[in-house]
């Protein structure tokens, strides 16, 4: 199957910074006829990472919206949702998608361990080191939590050098 292939090819591109050629290609191969919901599913949500790492946001959500209406239970999806979100500064939203994601019936320990990233970004030490103990051991996730934990305080630092 030449379309995994290619796929992969455009994400190879887009790693590589040639956003617009592997947006386009993968835009290219979600269209195809004929396609499985679950691929198209795949393909969106992978040009909503190529949108996201360009920073256009918007764009990265009207393709991960595009990629949950043919699968919408694609915790991928979701979860690339809900980064997008956390990009965007909107940790609220960023987390009821990653929870959404979490129930999902594909959801991976990714999924958790993002979910974990927004909720110390927010504070949330303790849920976040919750989760993280899910999948690391004990003394690993202290320290990625307080790792986390520490972007967002310089996070909210910046927030508010930028206010005054």
């Amino acid at each position: 199957d030449t379309l995994d292939l290619q796929a992969e090819l455009a994400k190879t591109l887009i790693a590589s910074g040639r956003l617009r050629e592997g947006a386009a290609s993968l835009t290219e191969l979600a269209e195809r006829p004929g396609l499985p919901q679950t691929r198209i599913s795949k393909l969106r949500s992978a040009i909503g990472v190529a949108f996201d790492r360009a920073g256009k946001h918007d764009q990265a959500r009207s393709s991960y919206a595009l990629a949950l209406k043919a699968d919408p239970l694609n915790a991928i999806a979701l979860s690339n949702l809900g980064l997008s979100h956390a990009l965007d500064g909107n940790l609220d939203l960023a987390e009821e998608k990653l929870r959404e994601a979490l129930i999902a019936p594909n959801a991976s320990i990714q999924v958790r361990q993002n979910l974990a990233m927004v909720l110390a970004l927010k504070g949330d030490s303790s849920g976040a080191e919750r989760l993280a103990r899910q999948d690391l051991p004990s003394t690993v996730a202290k320290q990625v939590v307080s790792y986390y934990g520490s972007i967002g305080e310089q996070s909210d630092a910046w927030s508010d050098a930028a206010a005054q």
